[in-house]
């Protein structure tokens, strides 16, 4: 039973390494054991997940960028209608 979740475990990384466009014939010359193969999981493993706090780093701030412009521009229109307000009440 013990084995069986093993391969399995070293299946799923071999399938996460493969996402990354490197063949399985080409890791298992190179990396022959699963010591190996889990060390390259790892790796590869931080590089993905790098990546993706990047992108989500990358998001959040063109959102705050949009919200800070979306901001400025309310601001812009309140202090027009406030305007316009006090210049109507100066011309009446």
């Amino acid at each position: 039973m013990f084995n069986d979740h093993k391969r399995r475990s070293v299946d799923e990384m071999l399938q996460v390494i493969e996402s990354t466009g490197m063949k399985r014939e080409i890791i298992e010359q190179y990396f022959s054991t699963v010591e190996d193969i889990t060390e390259l999981y790892h790796i590869i493993e931080k590089k993905l997940h790098a990546k993706k706090e990047e992108e989500m780093i990358r998001r959040l701030r063109a959102y705050v960028e949009k919200m800070n412009y979306d901001l400025i521009k309310l601001v812009e229109t309140q202090n027009q209608n406030t305007k316009g307000k006090k210049d109507n009440q100066i011309n009446v």
